[in-house]
């Protein structure tokens, strides 16, 4: 019966000491390293498997769109030693303990997480990544009517944040599922704010009248807001990221112009369109850096009163001048400063070229006029008048005595158009009889 009752005890201690040898090399039952059951595995089953855990990818699913990167990619550390040991934890208790604790495991369940480290890397991966969705980029164009900016938002990019990222890949790791990230949708106001800006610096340009002062006839033009504004030009390059203020140098044109006509009654005055333009965009640019500027100079131009349009040639004087242009086919060939009628005035109107001879004497000055070609037969004193060079006359001994250069540019005459030396030959060789003459006041 001793035998007996010896042989049992050194059976339970041989049991006892095979199950505590057995529950230190084998995890403990109903323990799951995240959805995997690793209960009864010895350990290098364990790290076999923890190290295909860490060779695995992690894919990232950020709205639809998969990322798939490695623990390195993303800067994580995955402590293989350390979760070995978070597994075979109460493995290590000492006896009875552990046996104890094997028992009660039978009814519970453990979870392992995975002991994962996310260094500074992964952070700044994370907070300095913007995941970009856009079908295309934000745009801002101009609205040509109220010259303002028009900001269209097509971007959408996102970032993910890195502290919840990191929570999810710890919670789903090993997991063959992508692993859904919460994005943040990532805005630009600044380039709001810019456009406000610009619009509101492009408002003050046409918030007021711009006067063109015209020192040369003692007056000025007043360009009202609006119509500033429709002679502003604004173009924004989205590629350089700057704006340009121009103003439309044709509709000026036609602007002042008209303006001239209505205001001064000067159809012969133009101004220099290329030095007002660039006072004006000078004026503009000074209101959009919110520098007061309400009046700009320009330059006025005397110019011939006809376009071209008379005739295929003809002559053009102009008598408030003292200046004669030539025109063929539309073009401004010449032009040349005159000496008009003072004792007798030369009258306004259309004529023609009725006939031309190199020297011709009048009987009423005693005087010779090279390079004669009348245009009109006055019925006042039955005389002609005509266009002819500088007259000059001959005194006893057969010297020749013209009159004085300088009376060219100021009215001289008695009635007829004198050109300078030289120059009379110019035109009577160009002229043709029949050839229109048109003078204007």
């Amino acid at each position: 019966m001793k035998k007996i009752l010896l042989l049992g005890i050194v059976f339970v201690i041989c049991l006892i000491s095979y199950f505590s040898n057995y529950v230190t090399k084998h995890v403990f039952p109903n323990t799951f390293f995240d959805s995997v059951n690793v209960s009864y595995l010895p350990k290098d089953a364990v790290l076999k498997m923890l190290a295909r855990t860490e060779a695995t990818p992690i894919t990232i699913d950020i709205k639809g769109r998969i990322y798939t990167y490695s623990l390195s990619e993303l800067g994580i550390v995955f402590d293989i030693n350390k979760t070995v040991d978070a597994v075979f934890f109460y493995e290590h208790e000492g006896f009875p303990k552990n046996i104890i604790t094997y028992v009660t495991a039978l009814y519970s369940q453990r979870m392992i997480q995975p002991q994962l480290v996310f260094t500074q890397e992964f952070y700044e991966r994370f907070s300095n990544t913007v995941f970009d969705f856009s079908a295309k980029p934000d745009e801002i164009s101009v609205n040509d009517e109220g010259k303002q900016l028009v900001f269209r938002s097509y971007e959408e990019k996102y970032s993910v944040e890195p502290k919840s990222l990191a929570q999810t890949i710890t919670a789903q790791f090993g997991k063959a599922v992508p692993i859904k990230a919460n994005f943040i949708k990532v805005t630009s106001p600044e380039k709001s704010v810019t456009v406000n800006t610009y619009n509101e610096n492009l408002g003050r340009i046409t918030a007021k009248p711009v006067v063109i002062s015209l020192p040369y006839v003692g007056s000025s033009l007043t360009i009202q807001h609006e119509e500033f504004k429709k002679l502003l030009r604004v173009r924004y390059n989205g590629v350089l990221q700057q704006l340009s203020i121009d103003i439309d140098e044709d509709s000026l044109k036609q602007y002042v112009q008209a303006q001239l006509t209505a205001v001064l009654q000067r159809k012969d005055l133009t101004v220099d369109m290329q030095d007002l333009k660039k006072n004006l965009v000078s004026l503009a640019t000074s209101r959009f850096n919110a520098f007061d500027a309400s009046v700009v100079q320009a330059s006025v131009i005397q110019t011939a009163q006809s376009h071209g349009e008379i005739a295929k040639k003809y002559i053009e004087i102009d008598i408030r001048q003292q200046m004669m242009y030539l025109w063929e086919n539309g073009q401004n060939i010449a032009t040349h400063r005159i000496s008009s009628g003072l004792y007798y005035p030369t009258p306004p109107g259309t004529y023609k070229i009725m006939n031309k001879a190199p020297n011709a004497f009048s009987d009423i000055y005693h005087v010779w006029m090279p390079y004669w070609m009348a245009f009109y037969l006055d019925p006042k004193i039955n005389a002609y008048l005509g266009i002819h060079e500088l007259p000059y006359w001959v005194t006893g001994d057969g010297t020749q005595i013209r009159r004085p250069r300088d009376f060219i540019g100021s009215p001289h005459t008695g009635g007829c158009v004198s050109l300078d030396v030289g120059e009379a030959q110019l035109v009577y060789n160009w002229a043709e009889i029949g050839m229109p003459v048109v003078i204007y006041e």
